[in-house]
């Protein structure tokens, strides 16, 4: 019935509008023939009579497509909690891992028609979710769709087993371990050698839920950490622990309840309050008296003074930061540049990347670095301005913001014990970089 009356309405609207047409075209030839209509009025009601006309013919034969129509039913069916996000092409898709995945399997016969893309998330026309095991293809149909608005498409093709293989490793790499087997592992106090990465994850972790963290994931893309092995490591350590009770996660009013309750002392600051109570009450009568089963990641004392250690920086590789800025203050450039691009190279965001050092970039470093080329000198901390350029220069090889050079200059600040002068100030503000 919907048809009939669709096809119905546009016979009517091209009949009217092909009639207002004809009156128009006949308003201008009436122009001519019957001098006695003033010219204007004439005029005025053959445009009007022609615009009404375009309009009613445009409405009549200007035809939906099969695609559009599947695309509107998909719509209107789309569930409130998507599955995955999109940018502006489907090659940019992210996982929302809360959604259970269904058995779909794509094939190379699938066309685009079958997905549909709204309000930046991709469905089927059936409104269903789409999962992991379609994300290579849709990054293919993304590939295809950005060398075509290029013109330069010659049905070139991605590697989806790489696609795939990677899916693969990320799952694994990523995975949680389970309570019960975190239980299992013995704390260890031996020396197990730690880097800054391990202990930025350390810091990370501390007061996170076990069982959903939801841990991001450039700790994998950008750092190539395996989740689980990082865990047992920091647990066996002696540096992490699985406990029911987090309570970092409570104010100071919260802890002050809690010492009400069990008959002890309110006086103190946060980290006294929370300490009376860790030392006068188990975790069961705690986790009783909270009715609070969930599990909690927690820094162990130690952690918790290893944490104190670092500083927020560019990166969460110290090393190789003190590292490249070592060979950057020394000018060894290409050096630098080659040290930071083969550490990225290694990590599954940096796979592809081929980058190599353009000796056209010494020109550039040398003119942050030598003072009479940069446009700023300090008028204090003389002693550590050297460093500063040094650190401008790091994270222009790595690709880092604006932000980061702040955290940077910040870092060298604390490390060398000098004071936050106006200058300091001023760089960290962004002012004068």
């Amino acid at each position: 019935m919907k048809k009939v009356f669709s096809v119905l309405s546009r016979i009517i609207c091209g009949f009217f509008g092909i009639y207002f047409l004809l009156c128009s075209i006949g308003g201008i030839i009436n122009c001519f023939i019957n001098p006695s209509i003033p010219i204007v009025l004439c005029l005025l009601l053959t445009f009007i009579f022609a615009i009404i006309g375009i309009l009613l013919t445009k409405i009549a034969f200007n035809k939906k497509t099969s695609t559009g129509s599947a695309s509107n039913v998909a719509i209107n069916n789309i569930p409130d909690s998507p599955t995955y996000q999109v940018g502006q092409s489907a090659a940019t898709c992210s996982v929302n891992t809360q959604n259970e995945p269904t058995d779909i399997e794509p094939s190379p016969s699938i066309h685009s028609e079958q997905y549909v893309e709204h309000n930046g998330v991709i469905f089927h026309p059936d409104g269903s979710s789409i999962t992991d095991e379609e994300v290579p293809y849709l990054v293919q149909l993304g590939y295809e769709e950005a060398l075509q608005r290029e013109g330069i498409y010659d049905s070139e093709m991605l590697d989806l087993p790489h696609i795939n293989n990677d899916l693969q490793s990320k799952r694994f790499q990523t995975a949680i371990p389970s309570y019960q087997e975190l239980c299992n592992i013995s704390a260890n106090t031996s020396n197990v050698p730690m880097l800054s990465t391990d202990i930025f994850f350390l810091k990370y972790l501390d007061g996170r839920i076990l069982e959903h963290p939801n841990i991001a994931q450039y700790w994998y893309y950008e750092y190539d950490i395996n989740y689980s092995i990082e865990i047992k490591k920091l647990i066996s350590s002696g540096l992490l622990t699985i406990s029911q009770i987090n309570l970092k996660r409570f104010k100071v009013d919260d802890l002050k309840n809690i010492l009400r309750h069990f008959e002890l002392p309110l006086s103190g600051k946060k980290a006294d309050l929370q300490k009376r109570i860790l030392e006068n009450i188990s975790l069961e009568e705690l986790s009783s008296f909270l009715g609070d089963s969930t599990h909690y990641f927690c820094a162990t004392d130690t952690g918790s003074e290893l944490i104190k250690t670092v500083h927020d920086s560019a990166t969460f590789n110290l090393e190789l930061e003190n590292e490249a800025l070592s060979l950057i203050l020394d000018y060894d450039y290409e050096d630098a540049f080659n040290l930071i691009w083969n550490y990225k190279k290694q990590t599954p965001a940096e796979k592809n990347t081929h980058y190599n050092y353009n000796p056209a970039m010494d020109e550039l470093y040398d003119s942050i670095m030598i003072p009479c080329g940069f446009f700023y000198t300090l008028k204090k901390d003389r002693d550590i301005e050297e460093n500063l350029r040094a650190a401008i220069v790091f994270c222009r090889m790595y690709g880092l913001g604006q932000d980061k050079v702040r955290k940077l200059i910040m870092r060298i600040y604390m490390e060398s014990g000098h004071d936050f002068s106006e200058d300091a100030k001023n760089l960290i503000n962004g002012r004068l970089l």
